[in-house]
């Protein structure tokens, strides 16, 4: 993989001093992105998923997450239309109203999925800059206890899907945490001094098949480097 890292000592930096130094950049007409296959012991029917991302390319469908194995896909999204979505398969289940089309602009996007909740609308938590999305242009009903695909032989792609859609632009402090709904305060803060919404350092676990991406070895441009699981 030869993706530069970007060396910004002033990005996301909170008043609490936790500080991101890098973040990768991926171009779409590279055709960048990651995969893993997962391993056995997963827990398909909660997870949650939190990283900041910087726009290149706009009104293009670019999936920010996504994991294939069955007819339940778990896709994260930005739609062609600037929208921000989490689908199953072909079927979108929650899509914003609220466009996304700052490419000057880091945003923080996070979603916590916990589908054995009694509640539909706490099955799928959608949160941008630490604000809850209540304004949703599509909101399907989930079915209670649906799971997944994160099973053994489940394939994980990151900034792409498995038939392209690739994200262009800048990634950092990513997360995927396996068997857990988190809150968005786990993995942020509201600036005490400027009142905007900064990074904060996660301390707990990322479950069986979780992952931690930081971007900060630039060693060399491999993926071993560049996609190192801290």
């Amino acid at each position: 993989m030869t993706l530069p890292v970007e060396i910004n000592p002033n990005i996301l930096k909170s008043s609490g001093g936790y500080q991101i130094p890098r973040s990768l950049r991926l171009r779409s007409s590279a055709s960048a992105k990651f995969t893993r296959t997962v391993a056995a012991g997963s827990t398909p029917t909660k997870m949650t998923f939190s990283g900041w991302f910087k726009r290149g390319t706009l009104s293009s469908t670019a999936r920010l997450y996504s994991a294939s194995g069955g007819t339940n896909n778990l896709r994260i999204s930005f739609e062609s239309n600037d929208t921000f979505s989490v689908s199953n398969g072909g079927t979108t289940l929650r899509a914003t109203s609220q466009v996304f089309r700052d490419p000057s602009a880091w945003y923080h996007l996070f979603v916590a999925i916990d589908t054995t909740d009694a509640t539909d609308d706490n099955r799928c938590k959608m949160y941008v800059n630490g604000v809850l999305v209540t304004s949703l242009s599509t909101n399907i009903t989930i079915t209670q206890n649906l799971t997944f695909d994160l099973p053994v032989s489940s394939v994980q792609t990151l900034c792409a899907s498995n038939v392209g859609n690739y994200f262009d632009g800048y990634v950092t402090d990513l997360y995927f945490v396996d068997g857990s709904a988190l809150s968005v305060s786990s993995f942020g803060e509201t600036d005490a001094v400027t009142g905007v919404w900064k990074p904060k350092q996660y301390s707990g676990s990322v479950g069986t098949n979780g992952f931690y991406l930081n971007f900060s070895d630039n060693s060399a441009a491999t993926a071993a480097a560049i996609g190192k699981d801290y």
